[in-house]
C-alpha cells in the first residue's frame, strides 16, 4: 500500500524566496504545489530516476528482419539516385580479382 504524500501550496513569490526550504520538504517526501493567484501551476515532487534496462542477447529476436541480400552491390540506377557515379565494370572486375588473388596486382 502506498503512503499518502502530504502536500503544501505556496505562491510564486514564496517559492522563489523559500526554494531551498521547499526542496528540503520535497526531499522528505512532501509535494509542493506552486500557485499563481491561488491557481496551481506547478508541482515539486521527489525525483524518481528511470531504471535503465540493459539489453540482452535475443531481446530483438522477432522484432526486426534483415534481407539476405542487404549487402548486395547497388545497381547503376540505385547509385545514380544517391548521386554516386557508377564505376566502370572492368574496374570492378579487376578489384574483385585483386581481392581473391593478391599476386595479381
Amino acid at each position: 500500500m502506498l503512503a499518502k504524500r502530504s502536500s503544501v501550496q505556496v505562491n510564486v513569490h514564496e517559492a522563489k524566496t523559500q526554494l531551498s526550504k521547499l526542496l528540503a520538504k520535497v526531499e522528505q517526501g512532501e509535494e509542493v504545489v506552486i500557485a499563481r493567484d491561488r491557481t496551481p501551476i506547478a508541482k515539486l515532487v521527489p525525483f524518481q530516476p528511470l531504471a535503465k534496462k540493459r539489453l540482452r542477447v535475443g531481446d530483438w529476436k522477432g522484432r526486426m528482419w534483415i534481407s539476405p541480400d542487404f549487402d548486395a552491390p547497388l545497381s547503376d540506377a540505385e547509385l545514380e539516385e544517391w548521386g554516386i557515379e557508377a564505376a566502370p565494370r572492368h574496374a570492378l572486375l579487376a578489384l574483385a580479382q585483386a581481392r581473391s588473388d593478391p599476386t595479381a596486382i
